[in-house]
């Protein structure tokens, strides 16, 4: 973006895993200067990450009193069980919530059955037998169109997405079905919006059930 000012850098430092990851694959960008990846140091794996944690959960629950809910007595969904979604789980803790964990690499669903969650490693209509909050914590898109139908098909009746990560794109799915660049869902139909300071609420009826998603500070990261 800068090359007037290439000549003049002597190094850089990448904090985050997937800017690590970019700049080590085929297609990614490669640096002209040495770079520095603290991505997994020890700070970032078992201090930040606290922090992180905490904040994404602080910020969430002052959201949720604000569409008059909150944790106690619901159903939290961690989509991505990595650094993020573990440190969530861990400022979760007391709040007298249900916590479920969705992973598709093996090796984490065990540390998070381990922690004591309830584990899916499938979309599964079963995650949402009761009004849901959906934290997601992969970095990448991760509520997608399968998980959305599970919601659908589920019992619990509103959904709360929230994104822990530092990119929008957790719920890019949902936001492109809205604009309708997404192929429609036979039998979903909206009906109403409602606009609000932290989040936008949208209303649907599918077979004959009404169904609403709370997308908590329009899919950016709370």
């Amino acid at each position: 973006l800068f090359p007037e000012v290439e000549d003049r850098i002597i190094g850089v430092v990448e904090q985050t895993t997937s800017g690590t990851r970019r700049s080590m694959s085929r297609q990614g960008y490669r640096y002209a200067y040495p770079c520095a990846s603290v991505a997994r140091s020890d700070i970032k794996m078992h201090v930040e990450s606290i922090f992180i944690g905490q904040r994404i959960v602080e910020e969430l629950g002052l959201m949720l009193y604000a569409a008059d809910a909150f944790y106690s007595f619901h159903c939290v969904l961690l989509v991505g069980y990595g650094i993020v979604g573990r440190s969530c789980r861990m400022a979760l803790e007391g709040r007298f919530c249900q916590l479920e964990a969705y992973d598709t690499d093996p090796r984490v669903l065990e540390v998070a059955e381990k922690d004591g969650l309830q584990i899916y490693s499938h979309p599964d209509p079963a995650m949402f037998f009761r009004d849901t909050i959906v934290i997601g914590c992969v970095g990448g898109p991760s509520f997608g169109e399968e998980l959305f139908w599970a919601f659908l098909e589920g019992q619990g009746t509103n959904l709360y997405l929230a994104s822990g990560s530092s990119k929008d794109v957790e719920f890019s799915y949902f936001l492109q079905y809205l604009e309708g660049k997404e192929a429609a869902i036979p039998g979903l139909a909206l009906e109403d919006r409602e606009t609000a300071e932290w989040y936008s609420c949208y209303r649907f009826r599918y077979g004959g059930a009404e169904k609403a998603v709370y997308f908590m500070a329009e899919g950016k990261p709370v």
